[in-house]
């Protein structure tokens, strides 16, 4: 049995991006000669494949594979949305029936997994599998030759489009076999690196797995093994949303400070004052205090503090992620202590 071990490494980057890098190795560790058949990213939702470092022929054809998957998703994108649009209790697999009864020759639908579909269980696992130029040029002449002018066919025939000139780039290298092949001699390694772009949340951090699935065959064996390694990522919510939960919580450490050091009012008769009356009291009072330059000057400073806490002492300290939770709690403490942080600031600036 062929030993060839897998990894998938995160290569450094900022912590605070959407965009990462993956490196992947297989080292063979055997004795026998292992060929390494075309890697599969397996991409959750939300994640795109930017890039991939590689040999311009395995690139293309990992491309080309990812490509008809997109085709495939638009395919039945559309068979859903017609479906809905001539009658809504009209399943996926009538919409095919009634088009294969059309003259000519028809393919038969494939069971496929449609990572688009988020409804009835049934319109997840039934569709038609593009995995060519071929089922991409049937699937056009079948299901969009009648829908001129509508975004799906736009989009599909630009990619089919790109699709033809993959096809080219590979048959001018020697073919799909060839090109997607790697021969491991024993001892010997393979490495491609992987870009991928993540999709932020707005509040709170995401958590992403990337898996790349491998199959490969030893020498003097027909047996095709398979084999996967996975890497999680953890991605940080929008940034501008964040600062702006900073910068308003700066605003309620301020009421807060003010609150605790605004001396109580002299005490009245209830029913004199009463609530509207008490609590316009404590709006008078707290007003000076917190409508000023310093509420403006905490602002900043949470603004700034949250930008960069995690390159400080606080960050040390707080061991909080980068999420609307970090963001409350460091508005807070900068309306709340302005001073200390100002001094903090001028001590880190080297002005003090």
């Amino acid at each position: 049995m062929a030993n060839l071990i897998l990894q998938l490494d995160e290569q450094l980057a900022d912590v605070r991006s959407r965009e990462k890098t993956y490196r992947f190795t297989a080292e063979n560790r055997g004795s026998k000669t292992v060929s390494l058949r075309p890697l599969a990213p397996q991409i959750p939702e939300g994640v795109a494949l930017l890039d991939v470092k590689d040999s311009s022929e395995r690139a293309v054809l990992l491309k080309r594979s990812m490509l008809c998957t997109e085709l495939t998703a638009i395919l039945n994108s559309y068979l859903r949305r017609l479906d809905g649009d001539l009658n809504p209790r009209r399943t996926v697999l009538d919409r095919l029936r009634s088009t294969s009864d059309a003259p000519g020759p028809r393919p038969a639908p494939r069971v496929v997994r449609d990572w688009t579909s988020s409804t009835d269980t049934t319109e997840k696992t039934l569709g038609f599998d593009i995995q060519g130029r071929s089922d991409a040029e049937v699937a056009l002449t079948t299901w969009f030759k009648d829908a001129d002018g509508t975004p799906e066919k736009d989009l599909f025939t630009a990619k089919l489009a790109q699709l033809k000139r993959y096809d080219e780039h590979i048959d001018k290298a020697g073919g799909a076999e060839k090109a997607a092949r790697a021969t491991l001699a024993p001892g010997s390694a393979f490495s491609t690196t992987y870009v991928f772009r993540f999709k932020r949340g707005h509040a709170d951090t995401q958590r992403y797995t990337i898996t790349i699935e491998a199959a490969y065959v030893e020498e003097g064996s027909e047996i095709e093994d398979t084999g996967a390694v996975s890497q999680s990522a953890i991605i940080s919510p929008s940034p501008i949303i964040l600062s702006v939960v900073a910068v308003l919580s700066s605003v309620l450490g301020a009421v807060l400070k003010a609150a605790v050091a605004t001396p109580s009012p002299v005490a009245a008769s209830p029913a004199a004052v009463g609530v509207l009356g008490a609590l316009r009291q404590l709006g008078e009072q707290l007003a000076p205090a917190v409508i000023s330059l310093q509420m403006l000057g905490a602002m900043v400073i949470a603004l700034l503090m949250f930008n960069v806490y995690e390159h400080t002492d606080l960050g040390a300290r707080l061991k909080i992620g980068v999420a609307w939770r970090s963001a409350l709690l460091i508005g807070v403490l900068s309306g709340a202590f302005t001073e200390r942080l100002l001094e903090a600031l001028k001590v880190l600036a080297g002005v003090k």
